[in-house]
């Protein structure tokens, strides 16, 4: 029951937040983007379910999105694909010829709403404050272990986010003079920010078993997924972390080019077993105006 009350009182917060002024934030809409971003990583992870090692790697980012913004505030939603090539974080053992790599797979599924404060706002500086909601779907794949060679779970979170920007605008014309290299520096819009996400409910579907479950095999029913997912139920525990940097170039035709450092880190306990797993991120987001 009492879960029930905080969950209520968060959405109804989150419905009350958005809908602030919300004829006018509907008429203020003047900026539509389509986003596509293309990153590196570096992952590390440890699922006690299928190995008690650390697995530190490296891999690639891909990612669509959309984001809506005017002067009052900010929607942004990416879906993305993280994958990564592990290995075990281990002495070596010439005597054991087991293979300690591992394929990580993370689908995350993001949205946030941030509406500007303007009261704290201070000459260059913005301050937007909301809430986001994220999905991570995790796979990871090791068929020479001697345990469960896959493990698979869902987690999700309410968060709440705050973020500062800066305008590092170019304002003026510039000249550069370095002897054989002269060049002018034409006035640019930029802008500098950083985001910072922490979960307040935090939920996983993950199963209770150290090891794979057996399931009863009953011939009239051949319901795979039922099957494979036996054992598995919804937990409200572990906490949730995610921050960005980004460095943003505003074009004149309306498109914007985005870099931006992002890391995040989670710990799921979940009903018997914890999984714990964090990103560092570089990547570049391409938003064109719609």
């Amino acid at each position: 029951m009492i879960r029930f009350i905080i969950i209520s009182l968060l959405i109804s917060s989150f419905i009350t937040f958005g809908q602030e002024k919300g004829k006018d934030s509907i008429k203020g809409i003047d900026k539509h983007y389509f986003n596509t971003s293309y990153g590196v990583l570096i992952s590390s992870y440890r699922d006690l379910p299928t190995s008690p090692l650390f697995y530190n790697g490296y891999g690639v980012q891909f990612a669509i999105g959309s984001t809506d913004e005017n002067d009052l505030r900010v929607a942004n939603f990416k879906s993305s694909l993280n994958l990564s090539m592990n290995s075990a974080k281990l002495p070596k053992i010439n005597s054991l010829s087991t293979n300690y790599n591992s394929v990580f797979i993370n689908i995350p599924f993001y949205y946030d709403y941030l509406r500007k404060v303007n009261k704290w706002n201070y000459k260059k500086y913005n301050f937007l404050i909301g809430g986001a909601f994220l999905t991570n779907i995790n796979s990871r794949i090791n068929s020479s272990l001697f345990n469960a060679s896959a493990g698979f779970d869902i987690e999700s979170s309410f968060m709440l986010s705050s973020k500062i920007e800066r305008d590092i605008s170019r304002k003026k014309t510039k000249k550069v003079n370095l002897w054989l290299f002269k060049k002018e520096l034409k006035p640019k819009k930029r802008t500098i920010g950083f985001q910072f996400n922490t979960g307040i409910l935090n939920f996983n579907y993950r199963p209770n078993y150290t090891n794979l479950s057996e399931s009863e095999i009953d011939g009239s029913n051949t319901n795979w997924v039922k099957f494979a997912l036996d054992g598995y139920k919804v937990s409200w525990n572990g906490w949730n972390l995610n921050s960005q940097i980004d460095l943003t170039f505003h074009k004149k035709n309306g498109n914007q080019i985005k870099w931006a450092y992002e890391w995040s880190a989670s710990h799921v306990p979940g009903r018997y077993e914890a999984l714990d797993f964090s990103f560092h991120q570089i990547h570049l987001t391409l938003m064109f105006k719609r």
